[in-house]
């Protein structure tokens, strides 16, 4: 049932993507875990896709008080919540905001994968990427290279834009 919809949002039918959240899509996982944060995600990124930022900032963070609370406040899918909530921010150019989830996704991430896991590196990226955004060549390079493997071609990408900006 989810992955339907979820062909329905890549797919561009965005009427079709999502039933509204409820009761009923509060099933558990094998482990008793409430499976609501994962459909309240996916209505936030269609409603992040569809232009509508607060509406998807407010129908997210449900998803993360209910993670936080049911895995913890330094769980990795507390990281992955607040990840989308600096999504959110960023794509409705609130750079501090997307910052801010972003640094506190990336110590709960730290901490709780250990700091050469892939979803760390992934979680440098994006902060490199939002200094990028924000004209911020240099500290999007630093941030870049911190990242376990790193992204070459994205370093190269930041490189030459730093020298743009900080020129």
């Amino acid at each position: 049932r989810y992955n339907a919809g979820y062909v329905h949002l890549k797919s561009g039918r965005f009427a079709h993507a999502l039933p509204p959240p409820g009761r009923e899509h509060a099933e558990r996982e094998a482990a008793g875990r409430s499976l609501l944060p994962f459909v309240l995600w996916m209505r936030a990124d269609l409603l992040t896709k569809l232009g509508k930022f607060d509406e998807a900032a407010a129908t997210q963070r449900p998803g993360l008080a209910i993670d936080e609370q049911d895995l913890g406040p330094e769980h990795p899918d507390v990281a992955f919540d607040l990840q989308v909530l600096a999504d959110i921010d960023e794509s409705r150019d609130d750079v501090a905001g997307a910052e801010r989830y972003l640094r506190r996704a990336l110590l709960i991430a730290e901490r709780a994968l250990g700091p050469g896991d892939t979803y760390v590196g992934d979680l440098h990226l994006a902060l490199a990427e939002l200094f990028a955004h924000a004209g911020r060549g240099e500290e999007a390079l630093a941030q870049a290279q911190r990242g376990p493997g790193g992204n070459h071609e994205l370093l190269g990408n930041l490189r030459a834009g730093a020298r743009l900006f900080d020129d």
